[in-house]
């Protein structure tokens, strides 16, 4: 069984607001891949942009953000990723024989992992149970704080300068990231993919009669759309 782990950028305050929508499940009526009977076992894990007061539908999640980065004073440049989506998950089969119990440590354990990993860019987490396999989905900011060093008539002076910058979340970044989730999630033995696998990935429900293709880097718009259905998302990579 394996530890899964996919991420996706949000490029824009329109992808941050339907990623929202779907995490938050506003107007998810269409979404046949969510059982709506069993959205109330849904849990808010973390919420720090506070995103479950909004009102306003699509505008409201944006105005979120928007409000957070102006409270760091961010300069946002039209081209800047505004957040980083992760999703983490396991194979079904896990959570099939997992007891009660072991799926609230799996849940519990999750978090700790993300709070080690991305510290104060962790904004939000939701678990979610109406789908076909439990998974948990993650917002992380991308502002960087860097300290700028000065000349003036005083000498040398240093400054705070804080920007959104995603470009840290590279290819090897995210490999390496994928290698310490699955170390993370050995307890539950649960393992990595093979890494550098050249296997097309397949939605989840697929994934139960190839799990080898969990650590594809290599995608087919049609996997792709496969995968959308799952996630409720657009473009979702999966790590290698």
């Amino acid at each position: 069984m394996f530890a899964i782990l996919r991420t996706k950028r949000i490029k824009n305050s329109q992808k941050f607001s339907q990623m929202c929508q779907h995490n938050l499940r506003d107007r998810t009526e269409k979404e046949k891949n969510i059982d709506v009977s069993k959205s109330h076992k849904n849990e808010i894990l973390i919420d720090e942009f506070d995103l479950q007061s909004s009102k306003e539908f699509g505008r409201g999640y944006a105005k979120k953000l928007t409000e957070s980065y102006d409270k760091l004073e961010i300069k946002q440049r039209k081209d800047a990723v505004q957040a980083m989506e992760f999703v983490l998950t396991a194979s079904p089969e896990f959570f099939e024989k997992a007891t009660q119990k072991e799926q609230k440590d799996w849940v519990n354990h999750q978090i700790l992992f993300a709070k080690k990993e991305f510290g104060k860019n962790l904004k939000f987490a939701v678990l979610h149970l109406d789908e076909s396999t439990t998974h948990i989905h993650l917002a992380i900011s991308t502002e960087e704080t860097k300290v700028q060093k000065f000349k003036n008539r005083y000498g040398i002076c240093e400054k705070k300068v804080i920007s959104l910058n995603a470009k840290r979340f590279n290819r090897d970044y995210l490999k390496d990231l994928h290698t310490r989730y699955a170390e993370h999630n050995k307890k539950f033995g649960l393992r990595r993919g093979v890494e550098n696998s050249e296997a097309d990935h397949t939605d989840l429900k697929t994934h139960r009669k190839d799990v080898s293709a969990a650590s594809a880097a290599d995608y087919t718009k049609e996997v792709n759309k496969q995968i959308n259905k799952e996630f409720g998302g657009k473009n979702l990579l999966g790590l290698p």
